[in-house]
């Protein structure tokens, strides 16, 4: 029993100073994803469409950065075809999963990510892409209005003060025209943890972009569904953040270095 006791007094002491093997989570999901289409003008005899870009394809990407760092990139057959990557190297993983059906039942998405140990990354993040790495777009008919919409929910925990965790979950239309983003909706969660504060967490709640073309023509439009998570023990990053704006910045940067790191794979 002594014993046992110097040994949980070590590895404190040992967690303090920032090399025991500590471990940090988050993961990230989208649970009861659907597409639903609505009529906006029941009386013109014509049911509402919704056309996918054939191009586009479910995407995962998992990364581990550490001394034997490991990665791994998945695409489904469809936008919304199942898929999943995941890698693990010495306790630090990361993984991403599609699964199920949007137009019909309803579908998950996940993204997790585990640093253990000191100086080791693990990352995890799905979307629905092209494979030339851009976003893809839907063509919505005339009078016709689509709604992305899921429940979201954020955990994060870790046992190093040093520790950096964030995740987000990110659903977006636009419209390109002459150059310029008109009619952009966006709904997210998302949530960062900087060694500082509360070390574990759970955020949850609705999310729903809607896009309606009341016009009489058939319409593009450009859609965009992302889940990130990110964690690590590594106690080089800066010193924790207290401003949300400067947390918003962190995690579009999170989201620009990861999809960046998959486009060069691609």
């Amino acid at each position: 029993m002594q014993g046992s006791t110097v040994a949980r007094l070590a590895c404190a002491a040992l967690l303090a100073a920032g090399h025991c093997q500590a471990q940090t989570t988050t993961t990230a999901t989208l649970a009861d994803f659907h597409v639903e289409l609505t009529d906006l003008d029941p009386s013109d005899g014509i049911a509402p469409s919704l056309g996918l870009d054939p191009q586009a394809r479910s995407t995962t990407y998992a990364q581990v950065q550490s001394e034997a760092g490991q990665d791994s990139f998945r695409q489904g057959a469809s936008a919304f075809g199942a898929v999943s990557a995941g890698v693990d190297v010495g306790g630090s993983a990361g993984s991403a999963a599609f699964s199920g059906d949007p137009l019909g039942a309803g579908a998950a998405i996940s993204a997790s990510a585990t640093g253990a140990g000191f100086n080791a990354i693990g990352w995890g993040g799905a979307a629905i892409s092209d494979p030339q790495g851009g976003f893809p777009d839907l063509v919505l008919g005339p009078q016709s209005e689509v709604t992305f919409s899921g429940t979201a929910t954020i955990d994060w925990s870790d046992t190093n003060t040093g520790a950096v965790t964030y995740a987000l979950v990110d659903l977006r239309f636009w419209q390109v025209v002459d150059d310029a983003d008109v009619n952009f909706v966006e709904d997210f969660l998302g949530s960062a943890y900087y060694g500082q504060g509360t070390p574990s967490g759970s955020i949850s709640g609705p999310v729903s972009i809607t896009f309606a073309n009341p016009t009489d023509a058939a319409r593009s439009v450009v859609f965009d569904v992302e889940l990130h998570a990110y964690a690590t023990n590594h106690e080089a990053y800066p010193s924790p953040v207290d401003e949300p704006a400067s947390a918003a910045l962190l995690l579009a940067g999170a989201s620009i270095v990861l999809w960046g790191a998959r486009r060069r794979r691609g």
